[in-house]
């Protein structure tokens, strides 16, 4: 799947909210949180990994709105 990436009025065309987190992710401070996957998974026994996800049918999701 090949990656364009949208301008600003693009991506206000699909929907207003989309700009400022455009903004958000593409500022030159912006740092992803850390994530305690060891904790979420203790809390949360059940969570997939996401190979494991696609497998039990998130790839047929993904198919599925592709077309």
């Amino acid at each position: 799947m090949p990656y364009r990436q949208l301008d600003a009025d693009e991506l206000r065309a699909i929907h207003p909210a989309l700009v400022a987190a455009a903004e958000m992710f593409n500022a030159p401070d912006f740092r992803y949180p850390e994530i305690d996957l060891d904790g979420l998974r203790a809390r949360h026994p059940g969570l997939l990994t996401f190979p494991a996800w696609l497998d039990r049918g998130g790839a047929a999701a993904i198919a599925g709105l592709l077309g």
